[in-house]
């Protein structure tokens, strides 16, 4: 039992960070449960960061519009982790455990991409691209295939093309629906 808990856990592929430039000093943010999105502004010695974000419910694409005023500025900062399990925190691997490869990090057609290949086969990818004001994130997994590059950098590049606005509606749209 204890093995497989090694074997057929949720693997970190990283985290996103938001950067300011001054020293934080206040945050004001809310959670809108009716349009399901998380809205606010980051107060710094520098200025302010104003955020937007949301998870949109029919496509695998994080959205997130920041912008900033005084001198303050937009650095969003992916952060990737090995693709090993959590429990590796608080035990040693199995007898005979092989740790999945580092990711590897390259740009194509201005799209950010880390890529996971797995020891049991398939792949996650993560995708990220900044347009503007927003930063457009998807994380895809594939197995047994090797084709979660792809997907995730095609939903990257879809979202982009689709717009923070059109998300934004069609996301609202669908959650106000369900919320009801």
């Amino acid at each position: 039992a204890a093995a497989s808990a090694w074997g057929v856990c949720r693997l970190p592929v990283g985290h996103l960070t938001l950067e300011p430039a001054g020293t934080i000093t206040s945050v004001d943010w809310r959670l809108d449960l009716w349009n399901a999105e998380l809205a606010g502004t980051v107060t710094t010695s520098k200025g302010t960061l104003r955020v937007r974000a949301f998870i949109h419910t029919t496509r695998s694409v994080f959205v997130a519009t920041a912008t900033a005023t005084g001198t303050e500025q937009v650095k969003w900062v992916f952060h990737d982790e090995k693709a090993i399990s959590p429990k590796s925190d608080s035990e040693s691997p199995p007898s005979g455990y092989t740790e999945n490869p580092a990711p590897t990090k390259k740009t194509t057609a201005n799209v950010n991409l880390v890529v996971q290949p797995l020891v049991a086969g398939g792949q996650t990818a993560t995708a990220y691209r900044k347009a503007g004001d927003t930063l457009y994130l998807s994380v895809a997994h594939t197995f047994p295939e090797k084709t979660a590059e792809a997907a995730a950098r095609a939903t990257v590049e879809n979202a982009v093309t689709t717009g923070e606005a059109d998300l934004r509606a069609s996301h609202r749209s669908w959650w106000n629906a369900f919320y009801q």
